[in-house]
């Protein structure tokens, strides 16, 4: 396998060690890897190593990640491609990534969350859950003297991505002795003392820590890495505990946090039964859900090989083997959908389509509350602000949209984004901002960006024949896809709802 990734000189220790080196151990265990790292020639790489394989993991999500440049990927195309995508599945930083997965041929994506989490224009995603890396978390036979670990963000409260941690750590701490070890940041200037082994170790000597799924109720890697190394965890009652095979009192503890406090003294006090439940735990994971239970990367292989012209290759169940399909047999559903922070948004989209703005604005914030950032929903609330002729205010959550971008350093912006922020722009009299906003992609072409465009060359025919208004393509070409949750539409169908949105009449 040629895996095309780093070089990481700017991510943590952390994210290295818990991320990053795992990874690389899990396709070592089906394949003799050989790591490309930094900007390179695909074909000379390819000629070079006659691999059977390769895998693009090109970034983490860090504000000062390098763009890399992958020249001549064209050549070879006989070679499958696989990306991995490490994000949280809220984020518009996914857009990067998957401009450059596309540019770089990528047959087929896997990312840590569920395709029932994402929506808008994303390709079919695999979902690969979160194991423990054996390296890492085990049963070090260490003895236990630490009564609850708390590692991470959230434990003190006020972080709104982490509503479950906040209520179970300001509930412990003033009642239990507890070790906490802080989240820092990603980057290579932050620096933690409990990472990889180190935090496996303080695990193995602790008899609980809690770890929940976020406000996503996502899998997270620490539900997983704490019962590997012997310890009892503490978790949430959802639907991705369940299916990992999590089990009240038998081989963990599950609690919405009310009673947290009342559950770790109980079980303190009753070494036998906690020790069943805390040895029951570790049998799961290291049984069902360790880096040798994760073999999709080469599952996908053997079975591309294995294909017909009419079959593809489809994931039923992220905790079952992958299977040949023909092309024709439906989309297979996410067994285990459970999504409150998309949910929000997807509401909000139905009352927006209702017309019901007023209603459709309180669940797109109630997920910008979780998520300032969430993309999908700053563009619905947009939308609905517009929609009510509140143009000033509605610039506020459309440019939000695009400044998040700018600070994370994006190469590429949301072509949707970019048309509604410079829509709202001149109706909000700022003209300016509108054509600056609509020169962030001046070289690329979609259908919402163009109608966009020309839109504004007919409300500032002065400007008409000035970058970034002279480059409209109205043919309905895409070279930029977005993550918006809106219909698909052609180059007359966008330039039709754009004015409709601005309550104009254009000839």
């Amino acid at each position: 396998m040629l895996f095309f990734n780093g070089p990481w000189d700017f991510l943590s220790e952390k994210l290295c060690k818990a991320h990053l080196e795992p990874l690389t151990r899990l396709l070592q265990q089906d394949f003799e890897v050989i790591s490309v790292q930094g900007d390179c020639d695909f074909a000379a790489e390819v000629d070079k190593h006659r691999p059977d394989i390769a895998l693009f993991c090109p970034s983490f999500e860090c504000p000062n990640e390098p763009s890399r440049t992958i020249i001549n990927t064209d050549s070879h195309p006989e070679l499958p491609r696989l990306g991995y995508m490490w994000r949280d599945s809220f984020t518009s930083t996914r857009l990067r990534i998957l401009c450059d997965f596309d540019r770089w041929g990528v047959q087929q994506i896997f990312a840590p969350f569920r395709k029932s989490e994402v929506g808008g224009m994303m390709p079919n995603i695999m979902y690969l859950p979160y194991w423990y890396d054996p390296h890492q978390f085990r049963d070090r036979g260490l003895e236990k003297e630490i009564p609850v670990f708390l590692f991470g963000a959230g434990w003190l409260g006020g972080n709104v991505l982490y509503p479950w941690r906040g209520k179970v750590g300001t509930s412990l701490l003033p009642k239990v002795p507890c070790l906490h070890a802080p989240s820092l940041g990603n980057t290579r200037e932050h620096k933690e003392r409990m990472v990889g082994e180190e935090c496996a170790r303080m695990l193995n000597r602790s008899f609980f820590s809690p770890a929940c799924g976020t406000i996503g109720h996502l899998l997270t890697c620490k539900m997983i890495e704490i019962p590997a190394s012997r310890c009892c965890l503490i978790t949430q009652d959802i639907k991705m505990t369940r299916a990992v095979g999590f089990q009240d009192g038998v081989n963990c503890v599950m609690t919405d946090g009310d009673n947290v406090v009342q559950r770790v003294n109980e079980l303190l006090d009753d070494p036998e039964r906690l020790r069943a439940i805390t040895d029951a735990g570790h049998r799961l994971v290291t049984e069902r859900h360790g880096s040798a239970q994760r073999r999709m990367f080469r599952e996908w292989y053997d079975l591309w090989k294995l294909r017909k012209p009419s079959q593809r290759i489809v994931q039923d169940d992220p905790f079952k083997p992958l299977r040949l399909a023909e092309a024709a047999e439906p989309e297979p559903a996410d067994p285990h959908a459970d999504s409150p922070l998309h949910e929000m948004v997807l509401e909000g989209y139905r009352l927006l389509d209702d017309g019901q703005y007023d209603a459709a604005m309180e669940p797109f914030k109630q997920a910008t509350h979780f998520v300032p950032y969430h993309s999908e929903a700053l563009l619905g609330l947009g939308i609905c602000l517009m929609h009510k002729k509140q143009w000033a205010e509605a610039t506020k959550p459309l440019l939000h949209n695009v400044g998040f971008l700018q600070i994370m350093h994006s190469p590429v912006q949301d072509p949707v984004s970019i048309a509604l922020a410079a829509m709202a722009c001149i109706r909000a009299d700022r003209v300016r901002d509108a054509l600056g906003i609509l020169s962030l992609q001046a070289h690329l072409h979609h259908p919402a960006v163009d109608a966009a465009r020309e839109i504004a060359r007919a409300l500032l025919p002065q400007r008409a024949e000035q970058p970034p208004l002279n480059n409209v393509d109205r043919s309905g070409r895409i070279d930029i896809k977005t993550l918006h949750l809106l219909p698909l539409m052609d180059f007359p169908a966008w330039v039709r709802y754009l004015v409709s949105l601005m309550g104009l009449s254009l000839k």
